[in-house]
């Protein structure tokens, strides 16, 4: 469980923004949430990675709700959106020529 401490700087990125390098832009959406499975602390939050310019983001971390989904054994598994779009971004970068 997070610390008041660590909730509080946690809590105090949202709306943050910074180049963590030429053109691309990291930003923090973190607010408080009901306490649930998908949000155990009760802390809502989306990480982004994007380009300066505008469009679309290249990554995206959330935990904004669940997305069912069948397995390798047909039973359903249940994910983040968030991990849904790592796991896509993921594979496009690994398939984009270098």
């Amino acid at each position: 469980m997070l610390s008041d401490s660590e909730l509080e700087l946690l809590l105090s990125l949202d709306g943050a923004e910074y180049e963590m390098a030429p053109g691309a832009i990291v930003e923090f959406t973190v607010r408080r949430a009901t306490i649930n499975p998908q949000r155990p602390h009760g802390v809502s939050y989306a990480l982004v990675l994007r380009p300066k310019s505008g469009g679309a983001p290249w990554v995206r971390f959330d935990n904004a709700h669940a997305v069912d989904q069948r397995g390798r054994g047909g039973g359903v598994l249940s994910m983040t959106t968030g991990t849904a779009r790592r796991r896509m971004t993921a594979a496009l970068m690994r398939s984009a020529p270098h």
